[in-house]
């Protein structure tokens, strides 16, 4: 559909919710659960888009940094239950393309990620 998505959360609930979701919806997913494991896979595989948490010690930021670094139009979503400008604000400095809140709704997800993808193609 739109190649790889990394989606990253630390609520694992979540994350299997989001793989399985977003994967009925055509994507190619591949999850991790903290931010070092996330940015084992930006450095080892070619990624679309990502989905990140903010994460413990604002681990969001150095995923959408290094995804920045390798990928200059693909989507970085932050997905975060943070409603503190503060996070927001720093992860739109470092590349991110959007931030949602959680919760949302998947269907809202998956729109917003197609409807970015399609800007990038």
């Amino acid at each position: 559909m739109g190649g790889r998505i990394l989606v990253v959360d630390d609520d694992l609930a979540l994350l299997e919710l989001l793989i399985v979701y977003l994967g009925a919806e055509g994507y190619e997913v591949t999850p991790a659960d903290n931010a070092s494991a996330a940015l084992r896979v930006i450095e080892k595989q070619k990624i679309a888009a990502v989905i990140t948490d903010a994460l413990p010690g604002f681990g969001a930021l150095k995923i959408i940094k290094s995804f920045r670094e390798r990928n200059l139009l693909g989507p970085a979503i932050l997905f975060t239950g943070f409603i503190e400008d503060e996070i927001s604000e720093k992860a739109l400095a470092a590349g991110a393309t959007m931030v949602l809140f959680k919760p949302a709704d998947l269907k809202e997800i998956s729109s917003v990620l197609k409807r970015l993808l399609a800007r990038t193609a």
